[in-house]
């Protein structure tokens, strides 16, 4: 018996502890619900078939500050202040969906919407309060919009899928004209494959974000440069979906860059173009004419200058040297620019002594030269510096532009005047050079003057004695023809006696030209008029106006000529010639002064030869009549000139 009321008693605390922990699970479920409900973030409401509020958490007050007693009975639509959203798309509407819902206190709060049908025409709206969410995302896209960089995505294909503000208005474009657009597009067309290259090896596996510059066209004269940076958009799995990018504007600093670079380049050509002409050797052979279309051409190519001339100058005129035509790559000479036509530019060039014109139409101090030169010339831009000899303007530099209009910096005039010095440093060498070569041929004209004269106080014999001294004289010299004429007053011409030519220059000799044997005065008035006034006659053949004796200086290749009258006892007897067949020569004082030496040696000579022959026939007539006189006669004179010559003693 105690043993069943044993086991009934224990059966009993069984069943009230059951109980007990159904009861206790059974509360403990309603607090958890109760906790999920109405103290976390998410807001349930239930509503009617009617869209009326039968239900609220009171976590309504933590949200939206309302009591659930204020929101009983009010409809859901006027809560999310949703005119177009009906009770319809509510019971249809299974997806999220957003709307801002007028707090208590006046402010919005975002509430994200779930709905879910319940039974008997009740439906259950679950809200999550995402306000910090959509505000972030305002900041962000604030953030993005108002930012001054260039902000774009990509697909993963280059095509543009968001484009910020800023750069729609930068571009200048509106976002139909972007959105689906190739970034390839915007890019200059030699950085294309370089800017592919890098987004490849974005997608290769660089983790972080690198950057590139690269050169964007705006439109045809307009282009800007970015720096950009470039994320890889993935998905979860890892798939490419595209390309997230930040880029700046640094199209100024990239120009400062640019121009330091091409100044550094351009530097670096002046220096080895000035470096190369100032070191450059002398040639024997080199003219001064050479030296300077070296230095023309060297600077025009150094410089990247059309056009480079090289003018000398006089108080009167600005003659063309040289000018060195780039693109032809010639060089032409012969213009001239007189004062008379100028009078401004000069006005200006001597006074300022530098000109400057980046537009030359522009440039007051040009405007002379517009109507005959530079439209002529199609010239755009000059910059015209002095040369100076011993503080003496002696010479212009002209630099000019054709194909565009150049704007000279203190560069380009820093290295013009480098130019401007060498072509000094040359001027002054080869005038030491001329010097040093005049005072050479000088003194080899004098020993050679001096070795005639010996020969010519020596010899009586004028034929052989003329062809000797000649050739003297002509190697000295480097004269191509050497000549006397003798002149017969009585019959009214000249005739050629003597010559020498230069045969090693394959010059012809005309000592059996016809012509020269009686060239009448009234033909050759030209000589006779200059040397019967015992005046020197030298010309170019070129400037001898009168056809007759310009065609017969032609005809035996003269192109400068040098004649010396010879006269004896006051009667001119005739004269000495120099020819130059080989260049158009400018007779200097010095070797006229010396050549002329020469001349007055020869007259000398001829009168001391004719002279000893009247004293030799004088003998020989002497001789024959003392040879037919009797003895006595002979000796009788003999006599009285003894008695004469003894009385004169005494």
């Amino acid at each position: 018996m105690f043993v069943t009321l044993g086991n009934s008693c224990l059966m009993i605390s069984l069943i009230n502890q059951v109980r007990y922990i159904i009861k206790y699970k059974t509360k403990d479920n309603f607090l958890f619900t109760n906790n999920a409900i109405n103290k976390k973030a998410t807001l349930v409401i239930a509503i009617n078939k009617n869209g009326t509020i039968v239900y609220c958490s009171q976590n309504v007050k933590n949200i939206l500050g309302y009591t659930v007693e204020d929101l009983q009975g009010m409809s859901f639509l006027s809560l999310i202040e949703d005119p177009e959203f009906t009770i319809e798309n509510y019971k249809n509407n299974q997806e999220f969906y957003t709307r801002k819902v007028l707090a208590k206190e006046g402010t919005y709060r975002y509430i994200q919407w779930k709905n879910v049908k319940n039974l008997n025409d009740i439906y259950l709206s679950i809200g999550q309060d995402i306000t910090g969410l959509i505000d972030l995302d305002h900041q962000y896209k604030n953030l993005i919009e108002t930012a001054t960089d260039i902000i774009y995505e990509t697909d993963r294909r280059g095509k543009f899928t968001f484009v910020n503000t800023f750069a729609k208005s930068l571009f200048n474009l509106k976002n139909e004209d972007i959105i689906g657009q190739n970034l390839i597009l915007f890019i200059r067309e030699d950085y294309i494959r370089k800017v592919l290259r890098f987004y490849h090896s974005n997608l290769l596996g660089r983790k972080e974000a690198s950057s590139i510059e690269f050169p964007v066209v705006i439109n045809e004269n307009t282009e800007l440069w970015l720096s950009q940076k470039v994320n890889v958009k993935r998905n979860q799995k890892g798939k490419v979906l595209g390309f997230s990018a930040i880029a700046r504007d640094i199209t100024l600093l990239k120009n400062v860059e640019i121009q330091q670079k091409n100044r550094q380049k351009k530097n670096e050509i002046f220096n080895k173009t000035i470096n190369k002409l100032a070191t450059l050797s002398y040639k024997e052979e080199e003219t001064f004419s050479d030296r300077i279309n070296l230095i023309l051409k060297s600077t025009a190519k150094g410089a990247l200058i059309d056009r480079v001339s090289y003018w000398t100058y006089d108080p009167l005129s600005l003659q063309c040297f040289s000018l060195y035509d780039l693109e032809l790559d010639e060089f032409k000479k012969g213009l001239v620019s007189f004062k008379s036509n100028r009078p401004n530019y000069f006005e200006h060039f001597e006074k300022e002594q530098l000109v400057v014109a980046t537009d030359v139409y522009e440039y007051f101090g040009t405007n002379e030269l517009v109507d005959d030169y530079f439209l002529k010339g199609e010239i755009k831009s000059m910059l015209n510096l002095p040369v100076f000899i011993n503080g003496k303007l002696c010479s212009l530099l002209s630099f000019e532009t054709t194909k565009q209009k150049r704007v000279w910096d203190n560069d380009d005039i820093n290295f013009a005047r480098s130019i401007a010095d060498i072509v000094s440093l040359a001027i002054e060498t080869y005038k030491r050079r001329e010097t040093e070569e005049k005072l050479e041929e000088k003194t080899k004209i004098l020993t050679a003057i001096a070795v005639s004269t010996e020969k010519l106080l020596k010899n009586n014999n004028l034929d052989p004695l003329f062809e000797d001294v000649f050739s003297i004289v002509g190697q000295a010299t480097n004269i191509d023809r050497i000549y006397y004429f003798e002149n017969n007053e009585a019959e009214h011409y000249f005739s050629c006696k003597n010559e020498w030519v230069n045969r090693e220059k394959d010059i012809q000799p005309q000592i059996n030209n016809k012509a020269l044997k009686k060239m009448f005065h009234q033909e050759n008035l030209i000589y006779y008029e200059t040397l019967s006034k015992k005046e020197v006659f030298r010309a170019k053949s070129a400037q001898i106006k009168d056809p007759f004796i310009y065609e017969r200086l032609c005809s035996q290749g003269i192109l400068s000529i040098l004649l010396f009258p010879i006269f004896i006892n006051n009667v001119f007897r005739g004269f000495l010639g120099f020819d130059d067949c080989s260049k158009e020569r400018e007779w200097a004082e010095e070797e006229v002064s010396i050549l002329q030496i020469l001349a007055n040696n020869v007259s000398i000579t001829i009168e001391r030869i004719e002279n000893l022959n009247l004293i030799e026939e004088s003998q020989k007539q002497f001789k024959l009549l003392a040879d037919n006189i009797p003895v006595s006669c002979f000796c009788q004179n003999i006599i009285k000139s003894f008695l004469k010559y003894i009385l004169a003693i005494k």
